[in-house]
């Protein structure tokens, strides 16, 4: 039995292909990116060993048990504070967005606006038309 798409013309496949497809748009260079984001995974990771390790140290050379559920318990709580605080990769944008926006540009270089010049209107109606389309997005 063949698994067989849901979506069924070009311009259905294309549009979804549009809303699910990323781009970093965070202004670094891709290979750069994908470095760096294993990079502060490592640290983070690396941080919270080191924040443990701190902690049991502090137990060497005695031989009490309550010390030690003490220092497990302020290790976890260290835990917990620095996972909450560690490396999270913010989500790239969908490539319609970007698509959007880069189309956008090109038509008000080539009508000779100045790139700085916003029209308000014009910029909250494609805040809004970005953040449905994100919405839709997370639906599916």
């Amino acid at each position: 039995m063949s698994c067989m798409s849901k979506v069924k013309s070009p311009q259905e496949k294309k549009r979804h292909s549009l809303l699910k497809d990323r781009r970093n748009t965070h202004g670094e260079c891709p290979t750069s990116s994908r470095k760096n984001i294993r990079r502060g995974k490592q640290r983070s990771h690396m941080q919270l060993r080191r924040s443990v390790a701190e902690e049991l140290r502090s137990l060497k050379g005695t031989s009490v048990e309550v010390s030690g559920e003490i220092a497990e318990a302020r290790a976890k709580g260290r835990m917990v504070v620095l996972a909450r605080s560690s490396f999270k990769k913010s989500p790239d944008e969908p490539l319609a967005i970007v698509v959007k926006r880069k189309t956008a540009r090109r038509k008000k270089q080539q009508e000779g606006q100045p790139q700085n010049a916003v029209n308000w209107t014009e910029f909250q109606k494609q805040l809004h038309d970005e953040a449905r389309l994100l919405r839709k997005i997370r639906r599916n």
